[in-house]
């Protein structure tokens, strides 16, 4: 072909994946039994695409998609080992977090390249004018996917992602196709909008995830997503709009104050009648023990949890905040910690001891607030993984001889906890199944407990935190303390941890 031909042929990218055969070859011969690899491969992909000049934007958008999909099993598998992987080697945790994260952001960088290109009128944007609502709709929720895992971090926030999330819903808005009903991704539950999208992401960031144990997240998440058709948007001060967002400005969400300055390029949002079905659903759950089938909350089959994390977000949906249980006031001081059940019990048990050895594995935390119901304070420097909501923590102040018990409630930017308290008071005492059930008979921790009452309550009950998965709604235990021997009956589970059981008990008597 002579020179002057090829002026009127765009030649191909020198680009491995510019011939879609090679493409899908090369996607079909990525790892199967190692995720995170898999999707290092399909993340250099992706930044190569996104980075190529050469490519026709239709193309462009067709390998996205390739890889896009093909990711898809990859994801499910490091989402659920980062989740139900208690245990997890730190460098694991990290590892799985590191790839996720950036696939989030690669992804969205394709898709936005993409819109880009079009936006610019590059060759081949005019065959995508027909898939423009889809393309916006996956950056989207691949912003949502990099909060989401922002917030199972319970990191920073990159300010970028509001950013995008105003920049690109306000470029939907001017296309006019925001409402339009598409499929996202092919499958059951891949129909949604623009505009659901854009709600998902900012019902997510109101929802305060800080304070919900990494699977309690999940279960929000996939909530909000079934909800999403009920949410209400408006560029006015509404009905049910209870949240605000800038879309010119890199902030999150905040929730509407009486008299505050309505100056921006301001969208209105808020639950709607979302609320109703979020009660309907909570009723249903209670009187059936069981999600309906129709509610996908990834297959929880404990309907306490499922309970609790959607009592959560009706909370934070409502049109007026929730209250603190007690007003909290300024205060500065030093907070040994005891983590862990084991922790605690070891610790007691060594003031109580005189002639213990100490190999404490106390840290020193900074109390920067405290109510009666617990307190905020900042972790210094974070020395373990152990450090999660929900976790169990044994409490002293710099002036008190005994222990207090708490929970880690809530936890910001990896550096700042929320710390509801259990107990002003904590003994160790030793409890035994009047069963003889195998599980409170053996040696060491098996029969070691703590007693949160200093006496019965009105009901004649008392506090116990047991071992994890000790508590049995139908078996009485024995309970040794100060050389004196009781018969408890078990009243009712006030809270299942990681690895304790919080419950109430009535005193039957001594013996």
């Amino acid at each position: 072909m002579s020179p002057v031909t090829d002026w009127f042929v765009r030649a191909k990218p020198q680009h491995p994946l510019a011939d879609i055969r090679q493409a899908k070859k090369v996607i079909s011969e990525l790892p199967v039994t190692d995720s995170v690899k898999a999707i290092e491969l399909i993340c250099f992909w992706l930044d190569s695409i996104a980075n190529t000049d050469d490519f026709r934007t239709d193309l462009r958008v067709q390998l996205t998609d390739l890889l896009d999909q093909a990711a898809k099993i990859h994801q499910h598998k490091i989402v659920q080992e980062y989740l139900l992987g208690q245990r997890l080697q730190k460098i694991r945790e990290n590892m799985l977090w590191a790839t996720a994260i950036r696939f989030c952001k690669l992804l969205g960088a394709s898709y936005n390249r993409c819109i880009d290109d079009f936006k610019s009128g590059a060759i081949g944007s005019s065959s995508i004018k027909n898939q423009l609502s889809v393309v916006i709709a996956r950056a989207l929720r691949a912003l949502t996917f990099q909060l989401k895992w922002s917030l199972l971090r319970y990191g920073h926030i990159d300010d970028h992602i509001w950013e995008e999330l105003g920049r690109l819903y306000r470029f939907a808005e001017t296309q006019r196709n925001s409402m339009a009903a598409i499929e996202v991704y092919p499958g059951d539950h891949g129909r949604s909008s623009v505009r659901r999208e854009f709600l998902n992401a900012m019902m997510l960031s109101v929802s305060s995830t800080d304070a919900l144990s990494l699977l309690e997240q999940d279960m929000a998440e996939r909530a909000i997503a079934h909800f999403s058709n009920h949410y209400v948007l408006q560029d006015q001060p509404s009905s049910g709009c209870t949240f605000l967002f800038d879309l010119s400005m890199r902030k999150p969400p905040a929730r509407v104050q009486k008299g505050a300055s309505s100056v921006g390029d301001l969208r209105y949002f808020g639950a709607g009648n979302a609320t109703a079905g979020l009660t309907q659903l909570i009723a249903e759950t209670r009187k059936m023990d069981c999600v309906p089938a129709d509610v996908k909350l990834g297959g929880r089959s404990n309907t306490g949890p499922v309970l609790e994390v959607l009592e959560h977000l009706a909370r934070y949906w409502s049109d007026l905040p929730p209250s603190r249980s007690s007003e909290r006031h300024k205060v500065t001081m030093r907070l040994t910690v005891a983590p862990s059940f084991s922790g605690l019990l070891n610790e007691i048990e060594a003031d109580n001891d005189n002639d213990s050895l100490d190999f404490t594995r106390t840290e020193s935390w900074i109390v920067e607030n405290a109510s009666g119901a617990g307190y905020g304070a900042i972790i210094p420097q974070v020395k373990g993984d152990w450090i999660r909501v929900g976790a169990l923590v044994g409490l002293k102040t710099e002036t008190e001889y005994g222990w207090r018990v708490g929970i880690v409630r809530r936890i910001s930017q990896q550096k700042r906890v929320g710390i509801q308290l259990l107990s002003g008071f904590a003994n160790a005492v030793v409890v035994s199944s009047t069963t003889g059930n195998a599980s409170m008979q053996m040696k060491g921790e098996g029969d070691r407990a703590v007693l949160l009452s200093r006496n019965p309550d009105e009901n004649g009950e008392i506090k116990l935190l047991l071992r994890s998965d000790t508590y049995k709604p139908r078996e009485n235990l024995d309970l040794m303390v100060r050389d004196m021997k009781y018969l408890l009956r078990p009243s009712k589970l006030l809270e299942r941890g990681f690895d304790f059981d919080c419950a109430q008990f009535e005193i039957v008597q001594g013996v």
